[in-house]
């Protein structure tokens, strides 16, 4: 009995001490402290297990929470510190990529909130469970994804929902356009080109000469690579060598204006900030899901609109043709692109060519008059 009598007045001591520190720091504020973390692309905060926001909103280790500052805020994953020397009560920390984000030194005073709940992810579970999802769906998924909504963990789950043959192809073409409307977007006048492979080979520079070949030819090639993903080094990392690769986007512009192409590291820019993410839990996972490899092949190809308005004709979402070069068009009316090609094109356009309905193959040849000489570009494809 007199044991019991100890540990209870203990516990009630601990209880009052604890009050008095929740009466004392009645909000959620915290005072940052720097202890240089490189957590790489993840933000991380870290918080006594005692403090008095963790005992006041019940945060346990691994909880998502809401970091804001200065009118800025990003959500970041709780780790739990017992280490009462390396925090005091009032103090937090983060990893160097969350300070970075909010422009934080020590000192600054934080405020840590709950996450609401991360309603995408209720497609994440169905896609799980094989069902297929709408396109709305990989929009709000992508656009939670850019927000860093989601933690790495959940991050693998979507790409293991993407794998294996998962994503039916109107599942792809509505990945692909939210990778699209995620980031921020580039535009020259006159035909844009680009490159692509599906990468993995160590050694396999095919990109450097690729990109100074068809610049020397006149064509414009803005080229932005990845780092390693599954392989030892990426196409970024290699080039890096010899050049700087993180180039911002007016950089890209100049570049582009002077000599018609450049190289640089996709992740320095934020022209596909969702495919960033998911490639750098796919390197750990060494995993390439084949969808998620389409939508980021595709994501620098032409749009819908983009084909319109350079070429005057509409790209829909089904029934689509791709030839050699990722030159788009629809299939879907044989008889108004029939009448199209014979009533309103001959060779001497800008372009010309026709779809065989019945082969599912296309000839189409775009003619480049925008330099001195003049060329041509011819394209056949196969449905």
């Amino acid at each position: 009995m007199v044991f019991k009598a100890h540990a209870r007045r203990l516990q009630e001591k601990t209880f009052k001490k604890q009050l008095r520190i929740m009466e004392h720091n009645h909000s959620n504020h915290l005072k940052i402290k720097s202890i240089g973390i490189d957590t790489y692309r993840e933000n991380i905060i870290y918080m006594r297990h005692d403090c008095h926001v963790c005992l006041s909103e019940g945060f346990t280790a691994l909880t998502r929470v809401i970091v804001k500052y200065d009118g800025r805020d990003i959500i970041a994953t709780l780790n739990v510190i017992h280490n009462t020397q390396l925090l005091n009560h009032s103090e937090a920390a983060l990893s160097m990529e969350a300070m970075r984000r909010l422009n934080l030194k020590e000192g600054d005073l934080i405020e840590v909130l709950h996450l609401p709940p991360v309603e995408s992810l209720r497609s994440v579970r169905a896609k799980l469970y094989g069902q297929t999802l709408p396109s709305e769906a990989y929009q709000q998924i992508i656009n939670d994804i850019t927000l860093g909504k989601y933690s790495n963990i959940e991050l693998a789950s979507f790409i293991a929902a993407c794998s294996d043959g998962r994503l039916n192809n109107e599942e792809i073409i509505s990945l692909t356009k939210a990778m699209v409307h995620s980031g921020q977007k580039l535009s020259w006048p006159g035909i844009v080109v680009d490159k692509h492979c599906i990468g993995g080979l160590p050694g396999n520079r095919t990109t450097p000469i690729v990109v100074s070949i068809v610049a020397a030819a006149g064509l414009t090639i803005p080229k932005t690579s990845s780092r390693a993903i599954t392989s030892p080094a990426g196409t970024a990392d290699t080039v890096e060598t010899f050049t700087n690769v993180n180039l911002d986007l007016e950089t890209i512009q100049k570049v582009i204006e002077k000599e018609g192409g450049c190289m640089a590291w996709g992740g320095a820019v934020n022209l596909s900030p969702a495919d960033d993410i998911l490639i750098s839990i796919e390197r750990s996972l060494d995993l390439d899901s084949p969808a998620q490899l389409i939508a980021s092949v595709l994501r620098v190809c032409f749009t819908g609109s983009d084909f319109m308005n350079q070429y005057g004709h509409n790209m829909l979402s089904y029934n689509q043709m791709m030839g050699n070069s990722q030159m788009m068009g629809n299939m879907s009316n044989g008889t108004s692109w029939q009448q199209h090609m014979s009533a309103e094109h001959n060779p001497s356009d800008e372009h010309y060519g026709y779809f065989d309905m019945n082969a599912m193959t296309f000839n189409y040849t775009f003619n480049f008059k925008n330099t001195t000489n003049g060329y041509t570009r011819h394209f056949l494809g196969k449905r």
